[in-house]
């Protein structure tokens, strides 16, 4: 769906920077991906991938209407109910890790499952935001990995037999609005509140979306690993 202008760009003593152009016809979620080659390619580490979301500009923007929909403050993301039916048992304590999702889990092949959808990690009585845009994992009773899902992947059409539980499928303009809020890094703060101190208080800061910004994965899910 992305039409660049060039795929290679070459860089050298005289070229040290090169511009091009991204268009799509379809408003998306889209990563770019880098790759370094020639000579003495090895000598140098290629890009970490960067996402870009395009919207329609003919289409209206409904500003923060994902959080007007789940019914909470600006900057908090809303957990779902829907889980893989599979939990995670910590190696090294007796506690028990489970997900859940506002999208259905695709089970792919056994242990192996995939959802659109903001994901939360729960443990321990904590509620934490693990993933806005999915998450594609595999977890068996001892083991985990994950990556995050092609953004191409659509909300899972699902029975949903409980009014209170959160279905909503994100659309471009909704992760505007939930980048630019930081609710991702807000709602991980204020699930901890209470496991830090009194003493000790973090903040984070809004910033302005401009039609030049790029984003790294670490703005679409948190770190998790196994300890």
């Amino acid at each position: 769906d992305l039409n660049i202008s060039s795929t290679t760009v070459t860089l050298n003593t005289d070229q040290t920077h090169s511009l091009l152009s991204i268009l799509s016809s379809v408003p998306g979620v889209y990563t770019l991906s880098y790759s370094v080659t020639g000579e003495n390619a090895d000598d140098y580490a290629a890009l970490a991938p960067s996402v870009i979301i395009i919207t329609d500009p003919d289409i209206g923007h409904v500003e923060n209407q994902y959080f007007t929909s789940v019914n909470l403050p600006v900057g908090t993301l809303a957990d779902g109910c829907f889980s893989p039916g599979a939990q995670f048992q910590c190696p090294t304590s007796t506690n028990v890790v489970s997900f859940t999702s506002t999208c259905a889990w695709d089970t792919e092949q056994q242990w192996q499952y995939s959802t659109k959808g903001v994901v939360f990690v729960n443990g321990a009585g904590i509620s934490l935001p693990f993933s806005i845009t999915g998450v594609d994992m595999t977890l068996t009773d001892d083991d985990f990995s994950f990556t995050l899902p092609d953004f191409a992947k659509q909300c899972r059409d699902c029975n949903n037999p409980d009014p209170n539980c959160n279905y909503y499928d994100l659309s471009p303009d909704d992760f505007i609005d939930i980048l630019s809020s930081r609710a991702l890094g807000m709602t991980y703060l204020n699930n901890i509140e209470n496991l830090i101190p009194d003493w000790l208080s973090f903040s984070i800061d809004a910033f302005t979306i401009s039609s030049e910004t790029t984003f790294g994965l670490r703005e679409f899910a948190t770190h998790v690993t196994t300890g």
